[in-house]
C-alpha cells in the first residue's frame, strides 16, 4: 500500500538549513535492517517454541525491580560508528556514519528513506552540541568563511530517479540511541519550490519528510533510561492479556511489540493467536525480573538492541514448568520494542 507523503510545516530558530555533496546509495528501498541475523519473524516462528517471549511478572514488586535496572551501553566510544533508526509511524528511516571510517571518502554520510521506498544519500558533517548531543548539518552561526548555497543538488532514488534540490537536517543523542532527522526537497525542474526550499519554506512543490525516534529538533530522550520501565510495561501487558484474553488487552501487547512482527496482523488476529497459544501451551504465572543488568548493544547496520534473560512460571492443564528465556528488545519510533525470544 502507497503511504502519501507527508508535506508539514516544520522550523526551528536554532538550525539553518543543510547542504552536502549527494551520492547514490541505494536505487530501492529494502526494508527493515535485520538484527542478528532474525528481523522480519513471524508470530508464528515467535511462539513455535510454546512460549510467546518477555512473558508478564505476576507481581507488583517484580515490576518495580524491572524499573530500577541499571543498563550498560556496551560500545567502543559514546556512539556507535554507523547509527540507524526507525519511524514506524511515518514509515521513514535514517541512518548516519557518525564516526569517521578509516580510507573514507564520505566520513559522515548518510541515507534517508522516504514512506515511499525513496532514498536520498548524501554527506554532511556531524559534530557536538552544548548539551552532549550531535548534529547533522550546519547549526547558524557556524557557516564557513567562504560563501555556500543553502540548499544542495541530489537524486531521489526509486525505481524512477529524481533529480531533486533538498536540504537536511538531523538531531541525535549523546548515546546514538534516539534521533530526528528532517527532509524538504522540489524538483530540479520546479522554479518556485527550489525558491521555497532555499529560502527554508514551505510551499508549493515542497515534500517534507520527518524521521522521529526519540528526539526533535531541540531535545532528546534518554532511551537507555527508559528500558527498565519498557520490561515492565510490556510483562504487565502479556500478563493483563493472558489473565482474561480480551482483544483490548492483547492490543496493549500489540502496540508494545516491534512493528516487524506485528506488521502483518490486525489486534484482532493477534489476540486470536495468542489466544490459542495460551490454550495449548499454558498460562504465564510469574516472571522474574532480568537476572543480570541489560546491555544496549548495536548491530554492524547501527540498530539498537538489547537482550533480557528471565524466568517464566507457565502453568499448564495444573502442572508448573519453569524456563529461562531471553527476550530481544529494538528500538523503533524512539520507544523500546518487544521483538522476539531466543
Amino acid at each position: 500500500m502507497q503511504h502519501r507523503r507527508r508535506r508539514q510545516q516544520l522550523r526551528s530558530s536554532q538550525w539553518t538549513r543543510i547542504f552536502g555533496t549527494v551520492s547514490i546509495f541505494s536505487r530501492r528501498h529494502t526494508g527493515w535492517r535485520r538484527i542478528a541475523g532474525l528481523a522480519g519473524v513471524s508470530l508464528a516462528l515467535l511462539i513455535a517454541a510454546g512460549v510467546f517471549a518477555g512473558f508478564a511478572g505476576a507481581q507488583h514488586t517484580q515490576a518495580q525491580r524491572h524499573q530500577h535496572l541499571i543498563v550498560a551501553v556496551h560500545q567502543a566510544s559514546d556512539v556507535p560508528a554507523t547509527g540507524r533508526w526507525l519511524d514506524t509511524a511515518d514509515n521513514t528511516a535514517y541512518t548516519a556514519q557518525l564516526q569517521p571510517q578509516a580510507n573514507s571518502r564520505l566520513p559522515n554520510a548518510f541515507t534517508f528513506t522516504t514512506s515511499l521506498g525513496e532514498q536520498l544519500a548524501g554527506n554532511l558533517p556531524v559534530f557536538p552540541l552544548a548539551d552532549g548531543t550531535f548534529a547533522q548539518g550546519l547549526p547558524q552561526g557556524t557557516a564557513p568563511a567562504v560563501a555556500l548555497p543553502r540548499c544542495r543538488q541530489g537524486i531521489l532514488q526509486s525505481d524512477t530517479p529524481q533529480p531533486i534540490i533538498y536540504t537536511f537536517v538531523a538531531h541525535i543523542s549523546a548515546d546514538g540511541l534516539a534521533a530526528f532527522a528532517l527532509l524538504s526537497y522540489a524538483s530540479a525542474r520546479d522554479q518556485q519550490g527550489i525558491a521555497s526550499v532555499c529560502a527554508g519554506q514551505q510551499g508549493a512543490g515542497v515534500t517534507t519528510y520527518q524521521m522521529a525516534a526519540g528526539c526533535t529538533l531541540t531535545s532528546c530522550t534518554d532511551l537507555a533510561a527508559l528500558l527498565g520501565p519498557s520490561i515492565a510495561q510490556h510483562d504487565n501487558a502479556i500478563l493483563a492479556a493472558e489473565q482474561d484474553g480480551s482483544v483490548a488487552n492483547w492490543t496493549a501487547v500489540y502496540q508494545l511489540t516491534s512493528r516487524q512482527v506485528t506488521a502483518q496482523y490486525s489486534p484482532a488476529a493477534f489476540a486470536a493467536l495468542l489466544n490459542r497459544q495460551v490454550v495449548s501451551v499454558g498460562k504465564i504465572t510469574a516472571i522474574s525480573a532480568p537476572l543480570t543488568a541489560p546491555v544496549v548493544q548495536f548491530t554492524p547496520e547501527g540498530q539498537a538492541y538489547c537482550a533480557v534473560q528471565q524466568t517464566v512460571k507457565i502453568e499448564h492443564n495444573g502442572r508448573q514448568s519453569t524456563q529461562t528465556l531471553l527476550s530481544y528488545y529494538v528500538v523503533e519510533n524512539g520507544a523500546w520494542l518487544f521483538w522476539f525470544t531466543a
